[in-house]
């Protein structure tokens, strides 16, 4: 039985008299950054997508709710951001708790709540849904109390009811149907005991004040009273215990609440194991320290992290504070002082509050998530990082990744299930982590995808076994970017795989028609990623291939579908350049007749650079000088090879400035007001009007002496009138004015 504290106040213990060993390298303590949005009352679990839910005091009574941190962009906790999800239906404090390979929640019972009344079921958390679903209810009447829980191969969950006394009720709990079925009761009081899954599935505890183990045998669900422990881990006034972890070797340890603590070597099948007594408890600033109920994981390195209190000796102070933190190393079979000071607490231990209020999770990063419940410093938390990297024997490794519809994958490989189950803490709390994570990576930052149906259910040290899962990938993932993926247990994490998520890209020929018609070409480059082969889908209706040609300018799209039914799109924009324009002017010879005139082009439109020819004199550049009066023409090419001509005519006249009359024509009247006459003019000569700019406006040939012309459609301003003979050569030209 657990003592509820509702305090709110922290004390701090700043000197601490060291008497264990020192010369193992420790690690150390990190604040997560933003405190969470309530007070922790319980435990912390780790979800399938790498979130970590933590219950808290919200709700009433012991507490409904839970807050949700989530790792930053770049994978870390200690910046992660928190979040609340929905609440429970029950409100409780100390009960059973398991993560589903659904990805789902169980949790059942409590020693203080609601939920933990007679006949209370438990209930199961839909992450999906962010919803709570009750079960059914406990047969017989019973209730869970210090609810001991475990996973077992085929997963359903086994579980232990403490009340009525004496505590040998055993039960199992189906996920499918959510209704408890009574089982064959247990051989000993598993009352504030540690239940711990072994290498073989079997589930090994330690009888409530006692020296004798049993064991349950998922397979043929029955009970096996197992070999007697060389001494008694129970205190003698509350009867706690503290945690269980399984070693790296396959052995098991299990830490007293006295100062003795004793391994377990098992033998694989339905006979007894042998025990064996473990170092001693250190003392402590005086004090012979234990866990009474209280947390421990296994990290990384090996390695054993404890929370540890000076034992109790009455049932008058059963719970006993400080807290200090020590290290277990199971080859030297040693304990070393962890003394990195705990940020926002300015110690090595947390003064003021007994070791059954602090947690204990094991992260996927590699690092251990601590929380400290029903305190005023509740909602602050703290990440503890190994002083060592991870041992070979807990690396998990993959061996193959295959497409189980989109975006669902299936990974097979070893050891998804760990070495352990991760963190403990004596009959209270279950927060295993014995199940595999899919990370990926790429620049920095850093995705949990979400696994489920993991084929190892609750088991540990499968060694060479093949072993699979499922995953979904997270979204925000960048389509065509190759990503290192890894597969994490309890914080240890196999070597990186590439994993390319599909993606396509796209590119355009530029629509070269001449005549701005339709022949764009718009390729779509092979698909990049997931699993080939491909298929292709223009939007529009527009085809199937990679390619499709003859369009216009406008914006097309493309669709890409693997193997695995995922689709990726690119959408690619063609352009048609300017149509191609050329225009000419010439520059005339002088009236003596030399031949000095100029003709030049200007492109406009098309796509630089321009090449040119002229006809006649087959000049290359833009201005052709030097030339007798004459028409001369230009082919002018741009880049793409559309081609345009224009034409410009030189004159024998120098331009609107050079005046000469013939005594007998007449042009009249001058001023006008938009039509004049001109007489005395010679049938078969030619009469041109010019603006001052020296741009023909007309030309007409004399059928009469006397021609009329109307000009009243032309802006007011000063006109030249040109007469030229048959021969071409200019007779007479007059400069004339219009005038309103």
């Amino acid at each position: 039985m657990k003592k509820l504290f509702p305090r709110f106040s922290v004390l701090f213990l700043f000197v601490i008299i060291i008497q264990i060993s020192s010369n193992a390298q420790t690690g150390t303590w990190t604040q997560v950054a933003t405190n969470a949005p309530h007070y922790n009352r319980g435990v912390c679990l780790l979800m399938t997508d790498g979130t970590v839910i933590c219950k808290n005091n919200s709700g009433g009574g012991e507490g409904t709710g839970w807050d949700k941190l989530t790792p930053d962009i770049h994978g870390s906790y200690v910046n992660g951001r928190w979040t609340s999800i929905a609440n429970m239906n029950n409100d409780r404090l100390f009960f059973s708790s398991q993560v589903l390979p659904s990805g789902k929640v169980y949790v059942a019972g409590g020693e203080y709540g609601a939920g933990g009344n007679y006949g209370q079921g438990g209930e199961v958390y839909d992450p999906v849904a962010n919803t709570w679903t009750n079960c059914g209810g406990l047969p017989g009447g019973v209730s869970v109390y210090d609810g001991n829980s475990e996973i077992l191969y085929n997963g359903i969950v086994l579980q232990a009811a403490q009340l009525p006394s004496p505590s040998e009720d055993i039960f199992q709990w189906s996920p499918s149907t959510l209704v408890y079925t009574t089982e064959p009761n247990a051989p000993l009081n598993h009352d504030e005991a540690a239940w711990l899954k072994l290498p073989d599935s079997s589930v090994l505890y330690i009888g409530i004040n006692s020296q004798n183990s049993a064991r349950y045998l998922p397979k043929t669900n029955t009970w096996l009273t197992d070999a007697n422990t060389p001494n008694n881990i129970y205190d003698p006034y509350g009867e706690e215990s503290g945690c269980a972890i399984l070693l790296p070797n396959g052995k098991a340890i299990f830490f007293g609440s006295t100062q003795f603590n004793c391994i377990y070597t098992p033998t694989g099948h339905a006979t007894p194991g042998t025990w064996a007594a473990a170092a001693n408890m250190p003392t402590i600033s005086g004090a012979v320290v234990g866990q009474v109920d209280a947390p421990g994981a296994m990290m990384v390195n090996g390695h054993i992290l404890l929370g540890v209190s000076p034992g109790n000796t009455s049932s008058h102070d059963q719970f006993r504070a400080p807290i200090w933190f020590i290290e277990y190393n199971y080859i030297t079979n040693t304990f070393t002082q962890v003394t990195s000071v705990i940020p926002g607490l300015g110690a090595d231990s947390v003064a003021g509050v007994p070791g059954n209020f602090a947690q204990f999770l094991d992260l996927p990063d590699g690092t251990v998530l601590m929380s400290i419940c029903q305190e005023s410093i509740s909602n602050m938390y703290w990440v503890y990082t190994p002083g060592s990297g991870p041992i070979a024997a807990g690396k998990p490794t993959i061996t193959s990744i295959l497409p189980d519809g989109c975006p669902n994958y299936k990974i097979t490989g070893k050891l998804f299930n760990g070495i352990s189950e991760g963190a403990g803490f004596g009959d209270d709390w279950q927060m295993e982590t014995n199940y595999p994570l899919v990370r990926l990576s790429n620049g920095g930052n850093v995705y949990y995808a979400k696994t489920t149906n993991w084929n190892r259910i609750g088991a540990v040290q499968t060694g060479n076994a093949l072993d699979t899962a499922e995953f979904t990938l997270p979204a925000g993932l960048t389509p065509g970017t190759t990503y290192n993926l890894v597969v994490t247990v309890n914080g240890f994490a196999s070597d990186t795989l590439p994993f390319t998520t599909l993606g396509i890209t796209i590119k355009s020929q530029t629509n070269i028609s001449c005549n701005g018609g339709s022949n764009g070409v718009a390729t779509a480059n092979t698909a990049i990623g997931g699993t080939a082969p491909y298929t292709y889908l223009w939007s529009g209706g527009l085809g199937t291939n990679l390619s499709i040609s003859g369009k216009s300018a406008g914006t097309y799209t493309v669709n890409v579908t693997d193997n695995n039914g995922c689709v990726a799109s690119a959408t690619v924009t063609i352009t048609q350049p300017a149509i191609l324009a050329v225009m000419s002017t010439a520059v005339n010879v002088n009236s003596n007749g030399a031949c000095n005139g100029q003709a030049s082009v200007t492109p406009s439109g098309g796509t630089a650079p321009y090449t040119y020819i002229w006809n006649p004199g087959g000049g290359t550049n833009d201005t052709i000088n030097g030339k007798c009066k004459g028409t001369y023409c230009c082919v002018v090419t741009d880049f793409h090879g559309c081609s345009q001509t224009s034409c410009a005519t030189i004159y024998n006249v120098t331009g609107i400035a050079d005046i000469s009359n013939a005594s007998d024509i007449s042009i009249y009247p001058d001023p006008n007001k938009g039509s004049f006459t001109v007489s005395g003019i010679i049938k078969g000569q030619v009469i041109e009007l010019y603006n001052t700019l020296g741009q023909k406006l007309s030309s007409s040939t004399a059928d009469n002496t006397t021609m009329y012309f109307d000009i009243s459609n032309k802006v007011d301003g000063i006109y030249l009138v040109r007469i030229l003979n048959k021969d071409g050569a200019v007779v007479t030209q007059q400069k004339i004015l219009k005038a309103q």
